[in-house]
């Protein structure tokens, strides 16, 4: 018996058949949420809910500002993007220490990110005007909770903006008594 060695453009076929087949299933994943359903494109309530939960969970790269004062972090997004919704603790967070923000964009649309920390447990706050989210179901008035992959969630809305509250490092027990400590 003879041992074939292949050659190397035999290969190069191969390697890139594996590189094709690897790169069709990262893509693949990206478009199913956690229940393997297909996400809609549309700027609707659960797709940005995801959105921001993957977000968190696969990390959102550094901060465009650093800083413990709300007061800064406002001026900061103010003066930053002037078309950003308006940065304000939501009630849950008013005496939650900050330590930073990001300015996104989700459907054509502002996001800002507002990071929390309050004891062990760190939050961030996302802020969308209510009108960039194309749903006939409106945002809860209270706050609803729902982990997305291994982020926990809590979604809730005023007149003008829809506040999605995604826990790192934390569970959906953990987010949920945050919440119901500021309705007391």
């Amino acid at each position: 018996t003879r041992n074939v060695i292949p050659f190397p453009a035999q290969l190069l076929r191969i390697a890139a058949a594996i590189a094709v087949l690897i790169a069709l299933v990262f893509t693949i994943d990206s478009l199913l949420d956690d229940s393997g359903a297909p996400l809609a494109q549309e700027p609707l309530l659960e797709n940005f809910r995801v959105a921001m939960a993957r977000r968190v969970q696969d990390g959102f790269g550094a901060l465009d500002f650093k800083g413990s004062d709300v007061g800064q972090i406002r001026t900061y997004i103010a003066d930053t993007e002037p078309n950003a919704p308006e940065t304000r603790p939501p009630l849950p967070y008013q005496d939650a220490a900050t330590f930073g923000c990001q300015i996104l964009s989700y459907s054509d649309a502002k996001v800002t990110m507002v990071c929390y920390r309050r004891s062990s447990a760190i939050v961030h706050v996302f802020t969308i005007a209510r009108d960039a989210l194309d749903d006939d179901e409106k945002a809860p008035t209270t706050a609803r909770t729902k982990r997305i992959g291994k982020v926990p969630t809590a979604m809730w809305s005023d007149d003008d903006y829809v506040f999605l509250a995604c826990a790192q490092n934390g569970n959906l027990d953990s987010l949920s008594e945050l919440l119901a400590s500021s309705q007391r």
